[in-house]
């Protein structure tokens, strides 16, 4: 009976154990693929700007700015992984699209799509601003969800513009 009982007890250990274990592969494997997409997108933006033709400097400076916000990313990757999923699942889940009685503020990459018309790259969020003349191509930004009368896109040049909604 006891033998039978310590049997029990390893079998059961060994379940967990390996289930522990392959967590653990799992998510060295997301951290690995998570390196491989960072790099493969700095050279698909490293490339973007050597093919970018030498007049257009706003582009030029705009794919700079992206790449270099990319490789931040993979050095803290590299540097803190657990950290860096935590804070890109933060960043995916993105800003609420209701209105809140307190002001939150979530870092965001946006593309501007047109005037007045910015998309979060992570969140897929749409950005509808008020005369605002920022020109964003992936760019690092904060957004100020302040509820309906005090949003805000800030933008790493400086820069801000009132936030006039967001939806999907």
């Amino acid at each position: 009976m006891r033998r039978s009982l310590v049997i029990s007890a390893v079998i059961v250990a060994l379940l967990c154990g390996s289930s522990f274990l392959n967590s653990v592969f799992a998510q060295q494997d997301t951290i690995q693929l998570e390196k491989n997409r960072l790099r493969d997108e700095i050279k698909r933006l490293e490339s973007e700007q050597f093919n970018t033709p030498t007049g257009n400097k706003a582009q030029i400076l705009s794919l700079d700015k992206l790449i270099e916000s990319k490789r931040r990313q993979l050095k803290e990757l590299e540097a803190n992984p657990k950290q860096y999923l935590y804070n890109k699942e933060q960043r995916r889940q993105g800003p609420s699209t209701t209105a809140s009685s307190t002001a939150g503020y979530y870092k965001v990459y946006v593309r501007r799509l047109d005037q007045d018309l910015y998309k979060d790259q992570n969140s897929g969020l749409y950005i509808k601003t008020r005369y605002c003349y920022e020109y964003a191509y992936g760019a690092e930004a904060l957004l100020k969800d302040g509820g309906a009368y005090d949003s805000k896109l800030i933008f790493e040049s400086g820069g801000a513009c009132d936030v006039e909604s967001i939806f999907k």
